[in-house]
């Protein structure tokens, strides 16, 4: 079976699909890895690994996750079609040791789209299980939407751990704390992951940092560091073998142990 793990924040602008892209290309590196982007409202994972060509528009690639949530028939939907192996066809020219496949989001909504009756959650959690019964994936990487709307809320309900996003900012904290209890209640382990550090809020001391520690329920807080560096056709920092900016190894490094810390949660 797939271990299911989805990237979720509060809040947006916090790094979560950047973090979720490289995550999957570092277990890409030693695991057959799928990501798919639940952010139905504003789809950015396609666009992090090159699929869409802002010069002449987006790519169509026919199917897409909200055709298959909408779908009359879901049964025979050709999910395999759907899936897109970057290292084939991604304009990065990223390739990886092992599967790393999207399952890429669009923003088209057909006029019979319905949520009566969870019919959304029903869907995805069909479609999770009849990709896990092909035995392709090791890992699936489920990149929420923020907010804690309805999709949010199911993507909880599907995954089995979540790497739970946030900045060191009030807006930020005091939502992440909410979630934290919700998540408590459906009994699924996570990762606080604060990302943009140290940057972010110099504001937010030591102190301050071990009190917000203490109210997501003493896990420790995983924390990805800032680059003022970083340009955004630079956005997938690993594997790359050349230092195209200063800290590109501290930032390669830090996500490939945000990724072993996924393996140990599996095992």
């Amino acid at each position: 079976m797939s271990f299911r793990v989805l990237s979720y924040s509060y809040k947006g602008g916090t790094g979560r699909t950047t973090s979720t892209a490289n995550i999957a290309a570092a277990l890409a590196q030693n695991h057959s890895v799928l990501c798919i982007d639940l952010d139905v409202d504003a789809p950015g994972l396609g666009i992090l690994f090159g699929f869409y060509d802002n010069l002449r528009g987006i790519k169509d690639y026919n199917l897409y996750l909200q055709d298959y949530l909408t779908c009359e028939d879901p049964a025979s939907f050709d999910i395999e079609k759907a899936l897109i192996d970057v290292s084939k066809e991604s304009g990065t020219g990223l390739k990886f040791n092992k599967t790393l496949k999207v399952f890429p989001s669009k923003i088209k909504y057909p006029k019979s789209i319905s949520f009566t009756g969870n019919t959304t959650a029903q869907r995805l959690e069909s479609l999770l299980k009849k990709i896990e019964e092909t035995g392709e994936f090791e890992y699936i990487i489920l990149d929420s939407p923020s907010g804690f709307g309805e999709m949010a809320a199911i993507s909880m309900y599907v995954s089995e751990y979540i790497l739970l996003f946030f900045r060191y900012c009030l807006q930020h904290v005091e939502g992440t704390i909410q979630i934290s209890h919700f998540i408590n209640k459906l009994a699924l382990d996570y990762l606080p992951v604060a990302t943009s550090v140290p940057r972010d809020n110099p504001g937010f001391t030591e102190p301050m940092k071990v009190e917000i520690l203490k109210k997501l329920t003493g896990r420790d807080i995983f924390e990805i560091p800032e680059n003022n560096s970083l340009k955004w056709n630079e956005r997938i920092v690993l594997f790359d073998s050349e230092d195209k900016f200063p800290g590109i190894k501290k930032m390669q490094a830090c996500y490939s142990n945000l990724a072993n810390k996924l393996v140990k949660e599996r095992r």
